[in-house]
């Protein structure tokens, strides 16, 4: 798997492993991590060519750039050379390497420059740092007098090219060259160090000789988690590849710290002059949010891990910690730093949501026995945070879905609550099926009461909208804003209501074309404020989730789309944290590589596009897509329920459909399958299959393979944007409005310039479009109308 790029600017180039990360923007150099130390910085090549006597900036002659899991190359050429640069981090190793492979028609040199830092992660640091040159390492030694820190950056073959400095680092920077021969010539520069001495250094160094056997070690890896998790075959490439590499975003956020353990951090990114690369420390809430898509595509040993992981560290209060610096084990971080450690109201109920949601997926009620004492802890401590209304009082318990502006620290907020409420009712689930009467009855007394609490405080019927907070004072923070949407993705609120609210706000100023702003325009709108304003694909694969819930689903599905387009436009592989909410590009201080920026999105797309939700306790799989209707196939894959692997095809001719299911592991899963109506007409269905009274519901136990066929005759739509790139700035989103009687139905569409719209229209209906624009034919009763320049379109189907 290999992703393709020209050279561009603001493009962040990254290689991870557990132990250590290169990374950076390309054309502003490189630094690189052995955790939690910042070994270097600024780290550049340039070339020096004595036949024009030039020194040349190679930077400047690159071409191509070519990602895959394990590794980033970028090709140089220059008349005189080629050069490719792979940059590369093994899997379970403290050190980085960047291969050079030169084929150069003349003599050259290759000079190497860097900035020694050999410093802790923030908040810690290190003092007494000193870099010299070593003749017999053939590289730069950066270390400090106790000798419990050190790196090296060396390369075969090496002279020293620039001062050492005394004591203390030199104030300019640092370099080292190698001379090449005209021809071919391959060789790496390593850079290694950490929380070790100079002879465990010099001790790692033979590493330098298997370089390649880790980067196929790596490759190894990368295929084989792709191939044991859920795999998409859909039309839409870029949803394809979104979806592979969206799993390997997460999977390259695990972290293994010598101090503290193995856990997923938070996001990575460069940290410039500072000591914060990005948010590469530990974040439960974090860990705990992107579990819910980790567990729907079937990594459940890495959930596992994490929950353990975080729940090590709860306090004797019960709370779980926001944050855990990676220099935590080196400084003293729950008692200096504790405003920190515990800043954040939902952390605690994200981890027991997640303790539920792991159990539910992965059939583990070992775990939840193991984990017994730990969750009734957690929810104890949410017992002192919630005053006589049952909702937990943010002001006692922390932040929550705001960390900056004056309204960050409200009362009551709909966001903390909503988690606190989802994770005791599936918790309550949960025990039942170990038999905790007296637990499940404890929770079942709460859950009844935050719920009419939740109800009765943040549901306003005059504006048919939920708020997020209220103030000390009583009062409602009164604009629009898409946290509601946490709620109704967890199915918390009235249903009724729920569907109520995203019809405002899928109308409102709330949305863009390229996701949801964190606020409606109004005076504290700022496009690229952190809370207030910017686009955030953490919240939008949440409100995307509620589309789907409340039957929303093609702007559930062109908020996929729109996190599906971001990540094809910034080109490294990963989503950035946050986007402007004025023009479709990040923010520039975005963390380029943010973990929670892609897992709801994931989550979205199997429980919301695909309708795919497993209980392993049960041994059921729940089937309810909500595919786009030009799709005429798709395959999911390897989806996990206990130890069982089932399989699902869809294929559509004319209009006829089948789904195919196949399992794939002969252990028997009962499967619930809920087919969706057409938007006007109806489906033809073999009634044998049938439950019930329903139609297009259907439940069977699958032991092989069962194939379930229907006719679609009835007319259904969706549509596509043609234009949104990085730069768009056209933020209003197309809105449709359906009317119909018994023999005809009409959708008039608005917003509509620069999109595709796909017409599934069977031959017993006439298809009239106002204004007449061509109408092509796809395949058989399939149609589309691309749309330039038009706002509004009509279309009209009336019975032949």
């Amino acid at each position: 798997m290999t992703r393709f790029l020209r050279v561009k600017s603001r493009l962040y180039l990254e290689s991870v492993g557990k132990r250590s990360c290169v990374m950076g923007w390309f054309g502003q150099g490189l630094e690189f991590w052995s955790w939690p130390v910042k070994l270097l910085s600024n780290f550049r090549t340039s070339v020096w060519l004595p036949k024009v006597l030039e020194t040349v900036s190679l930077e400047g002659f690159a071409i191509d750039i070519f990602f895959k899991p394990e590794s980033v190359t970028i090709h140089y050429a220059h008349p005189l050379f080629c050069v490719d640069e792979t940059i590369f981090s093994p899997i379970d190793f403290p050190g980085c390497f960047v291969l050079y492979s030169i084929t150069s028609s003349v003599d050259l040199e290759l000079i190497f420059h860097f900035k020694p830092e050999l410093n802790l992660m923030w908040p810690g640091a290190i003092g007494g740092q000193y870099c010299h040159w070593s003749d017999q390492l053939g590289g730069f030694v950066i270390s400090e007098p106790t000798d419990s820190f050190s790196a090296m950056i060396r390369a075969p073959g090496a002279e020293k090219f620039s001062k050492e400095g005394d004591h203390a680092f030199a104030e300019t920077m640092y370099s080292f060259k190698v001379r090449i021969e005209a021809g071919k010539k391959e060789f790496p520069v390593s850079v290694i160090g950490g929380n070790m001495s100079k002879k465990t250094l010099q001790d790692l160094l033979v590493s330098e000789k298997s370089v390649h056997k880790e980067i196929e070690k790596a490759r190894k890896y990368y295929r084989s988690y792709l191939e044991k998790t859920v795999r998409l075959e859909t039309p839409d490439q870029d949803l394809n590849e979104f979806f592979s590499w969206g799993k390997l975003s997460l999977l390259k956020g695990l972290i293994k710290n010598p101090n503290l353990g193995e856990a997923l951090v938070a996001g990575i990114g460069p940290s410039g002059k500072s000591t914060r690369p990005g948010f590469a420390w530990f974040f439960a809430a974090d860990a705990s949010i992107n579990s819910l898509a980790m567990c729907d595509y079937g990594d459940i040993e890495t959930v596992r891990r994490n929950l353990e992981f975080y729940a090590s560290y709860q306090n004797p209060e019960g709370r779980i910690p926001h944050e855990i610096s990676q220099s935590h084990g080196l400084i003293d971080w729950f008692n200096n730093y504790k405003g920190f450690a515990f800043l954040h109201a939902d952390t605690t109920a994200w981890f027991l949501l997640a303790c539920a949601h792991y159990v539910t997926r992965s059939g583990d009620t070992d775990f939840l026995r193991s984990m017994k004492d730990k969750i009734m802890k957690a929810c104890d401590f949410y017992d002192t945070m919630c005053d006589e209304t049952g909702l937990v009082v943010n002001l006692k318990a922390g932040l929550g879905a705001l960390e900056i502006s004056e309204f960050r620290k409200p009362k009551y907020e709909l966001y903390t609550n909503a988690v606190y409420l989802a994770a005791i009712e599936r918790l309550r689930d949960v025990f039942a099926r170990i038999e905790e009467a007296e637990i499940c009855e404890k929770l079942e007394k709460k859950i009844q009461r935050v719920r009419d609490s939740i109800e009765r405080t943040f549901w306003r019927e005059e504006s048919k909208a939920y708020y997020l907070s209220i103030n000390s004072d009583g009062k409602l923070f009164g604009h629009l804003t898409p946290w509601p949407s946490f709620a109704i993705s967890l199915s918390v609120l009235d249903p009724k209501r729920s569907e109520a609210f995203i019809e405002r706000i899928s109308s409102s100023t709330v949305m863009t074309r390229w996701g949801a702003r964190s606020i409606e325009v109004c005076e504290h709108y700022d496009p690229i404020n952190y809370n207030l304003g910017s686009i955030w694909y953490f919240i939008n694969g949440f409100v995307a989730q509620s589309c789907y819930r409340t039957g929303y689903d093609l702007v559930g599905w062109q908020i996929i789309k729109s996190a599906v387009r971001a990540l094809v436009e910034e080109g490294s592989t990963h989503l950035s944290e946050l986007f402007s909410g004025d023009i479709f590009v990040p923010v520039v201080t975005a963390v380029p590589h943010q973990l929670f920026s892609v897992g709801p999105i994931l989550w979205a797309i199997l429980e919301g596009l695909f309708g795919l939700e497993t209980d392993a306790t049960q041994l059921v799989l729940k089937f309810s897509p909500r595919i786009p209707i030009h799709w005429k196939r798709y395959v999911i894959d390897n989806v996990r329920v206990g130890e069982a692997r089932v399989s699902i095809e869809f294929q559509r001719r004319g209009d006829v459909c089948s789904y195919l299911f196949k399992n794939l592991s002969k252990k028997p899963v009962r499967i619930i399958f809920q087919l969706k109506e057409p938007l006007f007409g109806s489906i033809l269905t073999d009634e044998k299959h049938s439950k019930s009274e329903n139609k297009l519901a259907f439940e069977f136990i699958l032991e092989e393979n069962k194939k379930i066929d229907y006719r679609l005759s009835g007319v259904d739509y969706s549509f596509e944007y043609t234009n949104l790139r990085f730069g768009s700035c056209s933020w209003r989103p197309v809105q449709a409005e359906f009317l119909s009687d018994k023999h005809s139905a009409t959708i008039k569409f608005s917003n509509v310039s620069n999109c595709t719209i796909y017409v599934f229209c069977p031959p017993i209906y006439s298809l009239i479009v106002e204004p007449d624009l061509p109408v092509q034919k796809v395949e058989e009763n399939l149609f589309q109308v691309t749309i330039d320049d038009i706002e509004e379109l009509i279309m009209k189907f009336v019975s032949k």
